[in-house]
């Protein structure tokens, strides 16, 4: 029995049926492809990690160094499971040329290394540690996804001729985070390559417990070992591996959990609106001793069938898709070990959100406990006077009279109304936040976000010869620049911190004047006196302190307290940076940084080549390809995941719109026919509907993108903050993204009210008027 009215009813109700699906469909299938990108990227980065064996603690150092002083260090600590040094040869960009084409426009550090033999293997794209012979080159798996570098290049590195028969993944570099690049080479290569490069040191540690990593790291400065370089540790590894991609997967988890409140919203607008046109059905049921549990029953099994299928569907379609998303995580991260999981745990989050969906109909079911036999046999009558039944009236309005009676019915029945209003609210937060956050991160103010001033260029010198020298010969250069407006030359230095519990750390800090190109600060402002110093969010958490604490910094050898003016987001150089603007004279430097701006914005690219070919010891490139080369991948993401949410949203919008107006013109057939037979045509009821439908959608659409801009912002900034991004704020030129929404749903919404209302001219007014 319960198939037989169930068929009935699919066959009686076609697009409630086909909506229904839809929404079921779609909110599976967004969750199932974020669980499973989700597990995969978790189990590729953890694969990664653990087949390279990660090291738990890294210092990067340059300079001279005494390794016996280190394997001291290691043997007394009980924490230390292994140790290993480890050499990293920087070479020029302009120097590494494969098939005729440098590297000069790379943004990183480029250089080579021999296989490790301890830990932090070099692998290729099987997962399989690689043994370079001689004559071999395999360039990190960045180089293969950009097009840059294939495999039978030849490489031409100073001279030396060697062939590129592989990529490889780099646990420790391969995100494009990363500031370096590292090269596999075999031994005699490298000693052959050495005479021209500039060494650094890689002072890694694998410790039993690595949660032990902070304890580790204070012990290592106090012992006042190497450590003129970044400290990069275990967790910030894993960070930087799964930025871009886990960046997608929260964003595509946003938009599925606002298609689930869209699909329950439309599902519980249809259940009840069906229950009130089946109560005389219902009621008769009732007379004659069908039970509640019965009639529940009927319904749903309708909605039980209708979620299972949409449900199947939405997995199966996430199974077809999954390769193409899960591109990028594999080529980068590998398989891992977690293929078969990431599909049960998606069938299981598929299965969730049908029983969420199943329980919510049974909830709204209740309905059926205040349906008596009597009042639903009479339900007719009160249907038929509604029209009349309010204190507005027209002789109080301006309006013409079908607007006015459209304008009156959004009024008088507001609850009604409501379902629609909260669906184009979502529909419009899915259609702006993800393009405002692409708009926000594709811009030139997005660099302020991650630690990267707003300029035209930068310069980066470091690991070469003769560095002061050089430095001093390019600011020359630049003085006599007449295209050059203004510049600053940044040092970083590593200076020692005390802690609150007295205990000294390592603190990278710019000095220099950082008032010409400020960040976006998180919290208080850029330092502007010799009492001042601004912290990444990162040592900011580190040092336990915020804005107006103090620090202890050891300077010229003595101990100088600075006050903590500022605190920024930086995902550069580990993360772990300070900006600072006293001198010191004392320690060496670890690098020099250049920023600047010119006359000719448009003639920055070729200000750019001409200094690559004159100063061939510096990286130097204009600030948007830096940002691009860095977060690239991810805008390219985030713009593909704003396409979708608008087809997304336009998508809902048209099907929910469609919905609505078939129930709600069957709900009101007994209200047209009567204003049928007292002279309205069918051309005033259509103008009546899109009235209404008009207002409604300028009324709720300009409501989402209110939303979206104040509550739509505080999400995006949540999620960003997760991956290193803090005091995010969406571009303030976003206007043209709002007004685009709001013609594109209304539109969406006339045409749909246009094709929808053609129904009411079948209405009967014999059918429908009973006496």
């Amino acid at each position: 029995m319960y198939r037989k009215i169930t068929l009935n009813d699919f066959k009686k109700n076609k697009l409630v049926t086909v909506v229904i699906f839809m929404f079921v469909m779609m909110s599976t299938l967004l969750i199932s492809l974020a669980t499973i990108m989700l597990v995969t990227l978790s189990g590729s980065t953890e694969n990664l990690m653990k087949e390279a064996k990660t090291s738990h603690f890294l210092q990067m150092h340059s300079g001279a160094l005494n390794e016996k002083d280190i394997a001291k260090f290691a043997r007394n600590n009980s924490e230390v499971a292994d140790y290993q040094l480890s050499e990293f040869l920087n070479l020029e960009n302009s120097k590494m040329i494969f098939n005729e084409h440098s590297l000069i426009d790379s943004v990183e550090d480029n250089g080579v290394s021999v296989q490790n033999e301890k830990f932090d293997y070099l692998l290729d794209l099987d997962g399989k540690k690689i043994q370079a012979i001689e004559g071999e080159i395999y360039a990190p798996v960045s180089y293969l996804k950009s097009g840059d570098i294939k495999v039978g290049d030849t490489a031409n590195l100073y001279g030396n001729k060697l062939k590129v028969v592989g990529f490889l993944r780099d646990s420790q570099m391969n995100s494009t985070l990363s500031s370096s690049k590292r090269f596999l080479v075999n031994e005699s290569d490298y000693e052959k390559l050495k005479e021209h490069g500039n060494s650094e040191y890689l002072i890694e540690f694998r410790l039993f417990d690595e949660k032990k990593i902070g304890e580790f790291e204070t012990k290592y400065i106090e012992s006042k070992l190497p450590s003129n370089g970044p400290t990069v540790t275990y967790p910030l590894f894993k960070l930087m591996n799964g930025l871009t991609d886990g960046l997608m997967i929260a964003i595509m988890l946003l938009i599925s959990f606002l298609v689930i409140i869209v699909g329950l919203l439309s599902i519980r607008f249809t259940l009840t609106t069906q229950l009130e046109a089946d109560m005389k059905e219902i009621a008769t049921l009732k007379a004659i001793g069908i039970t509640i549990k019965d009639i529940k029953k009927i319904y749903l099994s309708k909605y039980g069938i209708l979620v299972g299928i949409g449900g199947v569907s939405g997995f199966c379609f996430s199974l077809l898709l999954k390769e193409q998303v899960l591109g990028n995580i594999k080529l980068f991260m590998g398989e891992g070990n977690k293929a078969s999981l990431s599909i049960l745990l998606a069938l299981l989050c598929v299965t969730l959100v049908c029983m969420l969906i199943l329980l919510y109909v049974n909830r709204t079911l209740k309905f059926l406990k205040k349906v008596s036999a009597i009042e639903g046999m009479n339900n007719e009558k009160a249907i038929v006077n509604n029209l009349f039944s309010k204190k507005m009236t027209l002789e109080k309005s301006f309006l013409k009279i079908n607007s006015f009676l459209g304008l009156k019915d959004l009024f008088i029945r507001s609850k009604t109304y409501l379902t629609m209003i909260l669906v184009l609210i979502v529909a419009t937060f899915i259609f702006i936040v993800p393009m405002k956050l692409y708009q926000t991160v594709s811009s030139e103010d997005f660099s302020t976000y991650v630690g990267v001033g707003h300029y035209d260029f930068r310069m980066d010198i470091q690991q070469t010869d003769n560095i002061d020298e050089k430095v001093t010969s390019l600011v020359d250069t630049l003085d006599k620049d007449e295209t050059i407006t203004e510049y600053i030359l940044l040092t970083t230095k590593s200076f020692d911190v005390y802690n609150n519990k007295g205990e000294v750390a390592k603190l990278r800090i710019e000095l220099g004047d950082h008032t010409l190109f400020p960040l976006s600060y998180i919290a208080g402002r850029e330092p502007r006196s010799a009492n001042e110093i601004a912290l990444s969010a990162m040592n900011a958490d580190d040092l336990e302190k915020e804005v107006g604490d103090t620090i202890l910094l050891e300077v010229d050898g003595k101990k100088k307290e600075v006050e903590i003016c500022g605190i920024y987001s930086d995902l550069t150089n580990g993360g772990k940076t300070a900006k600072a603007t006293f001198s010191e004279n004392t320690n060496k430097v670890m690098w020099y940084t250049v920023n600047g701006n010119v006359s000719n914005k448009t003639n920055v690219s070729t200000m750019v080549e001409s200094y690559k070919e004159q100063f061939d010891f510096a990286k130097i490139s204009d600030v948007q390809t830096f940002v691009n080369y860095v977060y690239g991948t991810t805008i390219k993401g985030i713009l593909i995941l704003s396409y979708i949410s608008i087809v997304l949203s336009v998508c809902l919008t048209g099907l929910m719109m469609s919905l609505f107006i078939k129930m709600l013109i069957e709900k009101d057939k007994p209200e047209l026919a009567t204003l049928k037979a007292i002279g309205f045509t069918t051309r005033d009821l259509v103008k009546q509907y899109i009235t209404r439908f008009t207002s409604l959608s300028l009324f709720s659409i300009s409501l989402g993108t209110l939303l979206s801009n104040t509550l739509g912002q505080k999400l995006a900034s949540l999620l960003i903050s997760n991956f290193g991004v803090s005091s995010f704020r969406f571009s303030q030129n976003g206007w043209v993204i709002s007004l685009i929404c709001l013609l594109v749903l209304s539109l969406v919404v006339v045409l749909t009210t246009i094709i929808s209302v053609k129904s009411i001219k079948n209405i009967s007014i014999a059918n429908h008027i009973k006496g």
